[in-house]
Parts: C-alpha cells; sequence; structure tokens
C-alpha cells in the first residue's frame, strides 16, 4: 500500500470513533471522546498557532545517508523562548 493510501485510511479512525461514541454505553465516550476532543483542539490551536511560512529553504548533503534543512526562522520564532 502506498503512503498515501495508508495515510488516507487513518482517517477512518475518526468516523470509527464518533460510531462508537454513539454506539457503545457506559464509560466509552468518556474514554474516547476525551481522547478525541484533545486530539481536535491541538489539530486546531496548531492549525491556527503554529504554521509558518518559510520563503526559502535549502538541503545539503551529508554522504550518503544525511540530509540537513537549511532556513531563516520565520519573525514568530523571535518570540518563543
Amino acid at each position: 500500500l502506498s503512503f498515501e493510501l495508508r495515510k488516507g485510511l487513518h482517517y477512518l479512525s475518526i468516523v470509527w470513533a464518533i460510531a462508537l461514541l454513539f454506539h457503545a454505553p457506559s464509560k466509552i465516550p468518556w474514554l474516547i471522546g476525551i481522547p478525541a476532543l484533545v486530539y481536535v483542539v491541538d489539530f486546531i490551536f496548531g492549525y491556527f498557532k503554529r504554521n509558518n511560512l518559510v520563503e526559502t529553504a535549502y538541503f545539503e548533503r551529508y554522504g550518503e545517508n544525511g540530509v540537513s534543512l537549511h532556513f531563516k526562522n520565520p519573525k514568530s520564532w523571535e518570540n518563543r523562548s
């Protein structure tokens, strides 16, 4: 299976979690719902706050097995400690 197909199939876990929330009794909604909520909140936070545009990046090869990625830090990185 290709990487793209496997990655796409992982999104079916979201459908599975939603179906399980409404299907299973007792504590299952808590066991599935809380981790799903944490995942959704983290995804939304990352989408709006942790995305940066890197205008120019270049790779430097180190022998046969090594690669280094170089780029200038975006301005939003200057405020991080």
